[in-house]
Order: structure tokens, then sequence, then C-alpha cells
């Protein structure tokens, strides 16, 4: 009957830590996309800065 009780708790120990594997690899995952979007942002706001830089030095030079 041990045996059993032992299996059965082994047996849920593996899928339980499957379970858990599962989700680090999903957080992992939406880490990942999180920080791509972040750099991207961070990226694309430095171009528009940028480029508002550029606007406001041409509209002051046809002044």
């Amino acid at each position: 009957m041990f045996l059993i009780w032992q299996c059965f708790f082994d047996v849920n120990n593996r899928m339980f830590q499957k379970i858990l594997e599962s989700k680090l690899e999903q957080l992992k995952r939406e880490l990942m996309v999180g920080n791509f979007m972040c750099f991207m942002f961070k990226k694309s706001s430095l171009k528009t800065n940028l480029l508002h830089s550029l606007i406001n030095r041409l509209l002051l030079k046809s002044v």
C-alpha cells in the first residue's frame, strides 16, 4: 500500500514540476516580448525626438 501512495505522489510531483516548468517558460517568453517592446518603444521615441529636433532646427533656419 505504501508503494502505491509513494508512486502516486511521485507522479503528482512530476506533473506539478512539468506545470511549473511550462509556466516558467511562458513567463520567460512574455518577459522577452516585454523587453523587446520596451526596447522598440525607446528606440522609436529616440527617433521621434531626433526628428523633432531636426524639424525645429530647419524651422529656425528658415525664419
